[in-house]
């Protein structure tokens, strides 16, 4: 399966609990299609030229996700980074990145923490980075997944 992003958006604002309520996935996609679609459990950093750990791969609703690590050496000190969850529209791989208005900035040593409490039940794809200012836009960042259960 090729996962296709048709809209991506970033903000700025942070908050403490997502995916309590709104419109979300009208499919759910397995583990399995997650990972052939580039949303791995250990973050895909293939791009992204730095590192991250997960603290948790499966946590219940509210419950604590951080992702920590180290950016590339073209992320400049003070990029804000943006955590998103990818929502797919059909089971094909079509869908779109969704942010959840969580960001952070990277440190003076080049160094980043985020943390999210995931609100949405379910296996779910998601990224973190930021996108470059140019004509052509290119995402730089990890994707990885998290399974959240009811509590």
């Amino acid at each position: 399966m090729r996962i296709r992003v048709v809209a991506a958006t970033v903000l700025n604002a942070s908050v403490t609990l997502v995916g309590a309520t709104g419109a979300f996935a009208a499919v759910n996609l397995t583990s399995a299609q997650l990972a052939d679609g580039g949303f791995p459990k250990t973050p895909n950093v293939t791009a992204w030229d730095g590192t991250a750990r997960i603290s948790t791969n499966a946590a219940p609703v509210g419950a604590p996700v951080t992702v920590t690590g180290i950016v590339g050496k073209d992320t400049k000190v003070g990029q804000v980074l943006t955590w998103k969850r990818y929502v797919p529209k059909d089971a094909k791989g079509d869908g779109e990145m969704r942010s959840l208005n969580i960001t952070t900035t990277v440190n003076a040593n080049h160094t980043y923490s985020i943390t999210a409490y995931l609100g949405q039940v379910g296996t779910y794809g998601y990224s973190i980075g930021y996108s470059t200012s140019s004509f052509s836009p290119e995402f730089v960042g990890m994707q990885f997944q998290v399974t959240t259960t009811a509590k």
